[in-house]
C-alpha cells in the first residue's frame, strides 16, 4: 500500500464549499468544504489524459469526500491519493502523489472494456466482479453500481456546483515537464496515448 509523504502544514487550506440537495440519506450526502489542491491536481491530470473533469472530480468525491471536506485535514493520504488507487505499480511509488498514475489506470481499466459503453468503462476503476458490501449501497443489485454511484454525482453535485464549475473552467491541464520523468513512467504514458488512440471515445 502506497502512503503519503509527509507534508508541512503552511497554513489554511483554500477550500471551495460543495453542496448536496439530493434525496438521499444525509450519512450520503457529499457536502463540504472542500480543499482546493486535491482536486485541481484531480483536473489537471484528467485533462492532460484526455478523461472527462467532470467525470474525474466525480470519482475522487465518491472516494475521498469525507476527508477531502474535513475541515481538520492539511493533507495526508486522500489528498495524494483521492482516487484511491490501492495497487500502484513500482514507478508510481516515486511520485510525490497518486493522482496521475490513478488517472491513467482509470484509462487503463476503461480501454479494457472500451466496447462494453461507457458506464461499463467507469465501473472497471473500481473492479468488475462482486461489489463489496458497504459499498454503493444505494445502488446495490443494479449493474455497475460504482458507476451509478459516480455518474450521479457527476450529474447532481458536480455540474450544478459553481465552485467545482469554476474550478473545472480555470485549470490548465498540461503534463509537467517530461524531462523529469522516469523512463518507467514515459513507457507509461506511452501506454495511456495508445489506449487513447485506440479507442477515442472512451468515458463518452
Amino acid at each position: 500500500m502506497w502512503t503519503a509523504p509527509p507534508k508541512p502544514f503552511s497554513g489554511p487550506v483554500p477550500r471551495v464549499p460543495v453542496t448536496d440537495t439530493r434525496d438521499v440519506p444525509p450519512n450520503q450526502r457529499v457536502a463540504g468544504k472542500y480543499a482546493v489542491e486535491p482536486l485541481t491536481e484531480v483536473l489537471r491530470a484528467a485533462g492532460a489524459h484526455q478523461m472527462p473533469m467532470d467525470l474525474a472530480l466525480a470519482m475522487a468525491i465518491r472516494e475521498q469526500s469525507t476527508d477531502l471536506a474535513n475541515p481538520s485535514l492539511a493533507g495526508g493520504d486522500s489528498f495524494r491519493n483521492p482516487l484511491s488507487l490501492a495497487y500502484p505499480e513500482p514507478w508510481m511509488k516515486q511520485e510525490p502523489s497518486l493522482i496521475e498514475p490513478a488517472v491513467m489506470h482509470a484509462v487503463e481499466r476503461a480501454s479494457a472494456v472500451a466496447p462494453q459503453g461507457r458506464e461499463r468503462q467507469i465501473q472497471a476503476f473500481q473492479g468488475l466482479g462482486a461489489q463489496p458490501t458497504g459499498y454503493n449501497e444505494r445502488f446495490k443489485g443494479q449493474p455497475n453500481p460504482y458507476a451509478r454511484a459516480v455518474e450521479e454525482i457527476r450529474e447532481r453535485v458536480v455540474n450544478v456546483s459553481p465552485a467545482l464549475k469554476a474550478l473545472m473552467a480555470n485549470v490548465q491541464a498540461k503534463l509537467a515537464d517530461p524531462s523529469t520523468y522516469s523512463p518507467e513512467k514515459l513507457a507509461a504514458i506511452g501506454d495511456t496515448i495508445t489506449r487513447q488512440v485506440r479507442h477515442p471515445n472512451l468515458f463518452r
